[in-house]
């Protein structure tokens, strides 16, 4: 014994694909004739805005200082010349690395690492090299690990969805 379904027979395969066209594209949301983004990120943390336009300052500072440094004083011949240009180059990575933190891109929080980690290496290599113990060197780092480099790490790597 056979019951006749109460539901319409399905139409074939070839009528169901043409009946929704492939080149249909839902329209995008719009507010007073503006496009609106259909997620805003995260806003970056006030603190690493604030220690990246202390980084920005600090390598427009220094740029200018070498700048200085080199046309007031003799270099000490090319060699002198080329640390001059490592140092200013560095300086520029420097402004570069604190725009990256106050607009919110990760490569920066990266690159704050690494001058934490030059810091680290610098400042170790000093306390070795100095003569007379040179613990100054080691209280300098704790405070510019401490101070400068922990504070908006710590708030980056918190708030890490904020970044791009």
């Amino acid at each position: 014994m056979v019951l006749p379904s109460l539901a319409p027979p399905a139409p074939p395969i070839a009528q169901q694909a043409s009946a929704a066209p492939a080149t249909a594209v839902a329209p995008s949301p719009r507010v007073l004739g503006r496009r609106v983004p259909p997620s805003l990120p995260p806003r970056v943390p006030l603190l690493v805005r604030i220690y990246g336009i202390i980084t920005m300052i600090f390598g427009v500072l220094g740029v200018v200082l070498i700048v200085l440094y080199m046309a007031l004083r003799s270099p000490g011949g090319p060699l002198g010349v080329v640390i001059g240009g490592v140092v200013i180059i560095y300086m520029v990575v420097v402004v570069r690395i604190g725009k990256g933190m106050r607009s919110g891109e990760r490569q920066a929080i990266y690159g704050l690492c690494v001058l934490g980690l030059i810091e680290v290496g610098f400042r170790l290599f000093s306390f070795a090299a100095a003569s007379r113990g040179g613990t100054h060197h080691l209280w300098f780092l704790a405070f510019s690990l401490g101070v400068f480099y922990f504070p908006p790490l710590v708030s980056a790597f918190r708030n890490w969805a904020a970044f791009k």
